[in-house]
């Protein structure tokens, strides 16, 4: 079972505490984490999917391609993603790593999905911009 929970205040962080103290199944242990920030929501992550789909048909159009979502996922990520720091599982020593979409948080998100609009105006792509991500970008 995971939860998330945006805490804006001391009440908010209160009612986080309560919340587990009287529904938590006390018989497991309990793993809190946090962060800075609000994680990108799901609307920014289903809209994102959509154009990288939509890249991909548009892509495709041209003779002798067939590329995968997989493939222009990557590529995209690489591209534009954000990189971090990890460890080398068998050395343990620092190596670069691309931020899973999962764990942007909701400006990085749409930072990239603007570097993403970019690419896709730059290659004739139209695509479709709706919901959350519209408004935050006509904010900026």
């Amino acid at each position: 079972m995971s939860e998330a929970w945006i805490c804006r205040d001391v009440g908010q962080l209160a009612m986080f505490a309560e919340h587990f103290r009287n529904t938590w199944d006390w018989t497991k242990p309990l793993s809190i984490t946090w962060s800075s920030g609000a994680k990108k929501s799901m609307r920014q992550n289903a809209l994102v999917h959509v154009w990288i789909r939509e890249i991909t048909k548009h892509m495709n159009k041209l003779p002798g391609n067939d590329y995968l979502e997989s493939t222009i996922k990557t590529y995209l990520k690489r591209k534009y993603g954000i990189r971090i720091e990890s460890k080398d599982p068998l050395t343990g020593e620092p190596m670069p790593a691309l931020k899973s979409y999962g764990d942007y948080e909701k400006g990085e998100m749409t930072a990239h999905m603007n570097l993403v609009s970019e690419f896709a105006a730059h290659i004739g792509c139209t695509l479709s911009v709706w919901g959350e991500y519209e408004t935050l970008r006509m904010a900026a």
